[in-house]
């Protein structure tokens, strides 16, 4: 696959900038970033529409993969999320993944899977609160959600979100959980 050139944005900075060795790394890095957070998001969509996952399955599915480092791997998953017959079958193949990691690379797959999870979790918890809310006085609560590393208190919040009748009421459940 051939790559294409950047293209600078709008605003053009000077061009010796974009020649730059550190530019040219910071870009490379947003641009695999970028093209990563894709990927999963296609995959769990792919599967989505495919298999109507439960949140339960969502959220143990995007955190699994976000464990997936290199894109090769989420586009062979990106296909097997299209070709497989069964949700199973997928879970499967994620599974076996895995597997053939060494004990060494294990923990580091365990590590993304628990930073996968809060990141995501995060994602779906911000998604429900922009659809819901005004998003001006969701961004006031950006820092303090993104400060939480429980993962099970995220999903709660997440589910308070979709529920609370105004965002008064989530900000006090918030605050709950942050004294707590």
């Amino acid at each position: 696959m051939t790559r294409q050139p950047f293209s600078p944005p709008s605003r053009k900075l000077p061009d010796w900038f974009y020649e730059s060795k550190p530019a040219q790394e910071i870009i490379t890095k947003a641009f695999v970033q970028a093209s990563r957070e894709r990927a999963i998001e296609f995959i769990l969509r792919a599967l989505d529409l495919r298999f109507d996952l439960d949140p339960d399955q969502a959220w143990l599915l995007a955190a699994r993969i976000a464990a997936l480092e290199d894109l090769e791997s989420l586009n062979r998953f990106h296909r097997a999320a299209i070709q497989v017959p069964t949700l199973a079958a997928f879970q499967d193949l994620l599974s076996e993944a895995f597997r053939s990691e060494s004990s060494i690379g294990q923990l580091v797959v365990e590590e993304g899977f628990e930073e996968g999870s809060r990141k995501y979790a995060i994602k779906f918890l911000r998604e429900v609160l922009d659809l819901r809310f005004d998003t001006g006085e969701v961004r006031q609560l950006t820092a303090r959600i993104a400060g939480i590393k429980d993962v099970q208190q995220l999903k709660q919040l997440h589910c308070a979100a979709i529920q609370v009748p105004d965002l008064e009421e989530f900000r006090l459940m918030l605050d709950d959980m942050t004294v707590a």
